[in-house]
């Protein structure tokens, strides 16, 4: 087993993954499993809640057409992930391919911040799930 999660809801919910090995490279969902080399794109979903002064973030992961991940990094009263939680999702998003998507338009990915937004590369999805922003830090992605 590499990344064994748990399904609830429909939804990979890695809150509930309580560690594992990655002899095999896979992320497994349920009976479909898919190399954590084909996992391709991050998406940060960001709410500010002003009144309370904290930020929840939700990290939402996954291969083309395959298994998807979320991962609540900061819930709505500034909680963040179990460490145990963090390193399993640090491994795969290390082992994974994930880049900003681009367009044939926008080859260099200039404005991809604008037409992706909430999109990160592999670097910055990393530093997100290590360092979860607080409402305080400057927003890693742009507000949708």
């Amino acid at each position: 087993m590499a990344a064994s999660l748990d399904r609830r809801g429909g939804r990979v919910d890695l809150e509930r993954c309580t560690g594992g090995h990655f002899d095999t490279d896979e992320l497994r969902a349920g009976r479909r499993a898919v190399p954590l080399a084909d996992i391709i794109w991050a998406r940060l979903d960001m709410f500010d809640r002003q009144r309370a002064h904290t930020r929840m973030l939700t990290l939402r992961f996954g291969a083309e057409g395959g298994p998807r991940a979320s991962v609540r990094l900061r819930g709505r009263t500034g909680q963040t992930l179990p460490a145990a939680v963090t390193d399993v999702v640090a491994e795969i998003i290390r082992r994974s391919s994930i880049v900003v998507p681009s367009t044939p338009n926008d080859p260099g990915g200039r404005f991809a911040r604008y037409n992706f937004p909430g999109s990160l590369g592999r670097s910055d999805v990393l530093e997100v799930v290590l360092n979860p922003p607080t409402i305080d830090d400057p927003a890693p992605v742009l507000i949708s």
